[in-house]
């Protein structure tokens, strides 16, 4: 469904409740073989982990509670052995992922391409030229336009910088859609960045910043809608300033965004034709940091977000309208998700990755 967002004019009536409550119970996840944790994702299996093995080879976890399940990651490439998990999706029991590490004489990121399901994933190798060469930029994540897996990411323009680019599949074979003549591509002054992907129902939703190279630089919040095609470009209501989304989940109908503006947090709520900024509790947020993909299940929301050099935990249970905070794991936040009736944290400290538990 196309459409326009709806800048919400009038600001929610919300309660914030200051502070921190009473911190949920965090429990460490041991994984099979002492695998490090690298992605995460909710699937109706349960809680899909992406690991880095022993000998540095990308491995597979499924997580059902504090119970791991080791997967089966079929490589075919030469990088394969050495590759590691930048993106995780799942969808109707289908998986894609992403992985990547740097070779050949220049250090670029050779990428790896792996679909399956949540108990066996292989990797599909691809010609050279499909994701590297001399337009290459990166790849952002993957996700699913209904059962259809999609890549987001980014190319060199025809016009300036590097411009979000998607590729799609056919059989095993992953094609670059051109971004010249959509909403993705750049202009002479108008510089556009995707930094998170998530699924909605048949379309694939992509957010990021849209960079005006004025006089003086500033940025909004942007949003795009994937289905058969990409649709219109759409702006996310936020104050003036250097603006961006950074993460998106959604759910059966909505979306939960959440980035920054101007070194705070931000979030909204999208359905596809309108945006409610949300008034979320009071956090910096600096520009540099990585805000992990946020939880949406029906009115229940969940935002992780840096604190110090812990994590802290925003939750809703309705919809946005009134917040408490508590406490996370320690250690940087690096994922969150939920499977079941358990929330899962993943956070990095030291070097060391780590997967949490806590009932939900």
């Amino acid at each position: 469904m196309a459409g326009r967002l709806v800048a919400v004019a009038l600001t929610l009536m919300v309660l914030v409740f200051p502070g921190c409550t009473s911190a949920p119970s965090w429990t460490p996840v041991a994984l099979p073989g002492g695998a490090t944790p690298v992605v995460i994702a909710a699937s109706p299996d349960g809680l899909l982990v992406g690991t880095r093995l022993g000998t540095g080879a990308p491995g597979l976890v499924t997580v059902q509670g504090s119970a791991a399940t080791q997967g089966s990651v079929q490589g075919q490439s030469s990088y394969a052995t050495e590759a590691q998990w930048t993106s995780l999706a799942t969808a109707a029991g289908n998986v894609v992922a992403v992985a990547g590490v740097r070779g050949g004489a220049h250090g670029n990121v050779r990428w790896t391409i792996w679909r399956g399901s949540a108990s066996a994933l292989t990797e599909e190798p691809q010609t050279f030229e499909t994701f590297g060469g001399w337009g290459m930029g990166t790849l952002t994540g993957a996700t699913f336009t209904g059962s259809a897996p999609l890549l987001v990411g980014s190319w060199s323009s025809e016009t300036a910088g590097l411009e979000p680019a998607v590729w799609r599949a056919s059989g095993t074979t992953w094609t670059r859609v051109p971004s010249q003549g959509t909403a993705l591509a750049n202009t002479a002054t108008f510089q556009h960045q995707v930094q998170g992907v998530a699924a909605l129902g048949d379309r694939a939703v992509l957010v990021g910043r849209t960079l005006h190279l004025g006089p003086t630089l500033t940025s909004v919040a942007s949003v795009w809608f994937v289905g058969s095609t990409v649709e219109a470009r759409q702006t996310l209501p936020a104050p003036t300033g250097l603006v961006a989304g950074q993460a998106v989940s959604c759910d059966a109908g909505h979306c939960l965004v959440v980035g920054h503006a101007d070194g705070r947090l931000v979030a909204w709520l999208v359905d596809g034709v309108t945006a409610t900024a949300l008034s979320v509790p009071a956090e910096n947020v600096a520009d540099t940091e990585i805000l992990p993909t946020p939880v949406i299940a029906d009115q229940d929301l969940v935002i992780l977000a840096p604190d110090h050099d812990g994590t802290l935990l925003l939750r809703s249970r309705d919809g946005g309208a009134a917040w408490s905070t508590s406490e996370g794991p320690q250690g940087n936040p690096v994922a969150v998700a939920r499977a079941g009736s358990s929330l899962y944290v993943l956070t990095e400290a030291a070097g060391q990755a780590t997967l949490w538990l806590a009932p939900w």
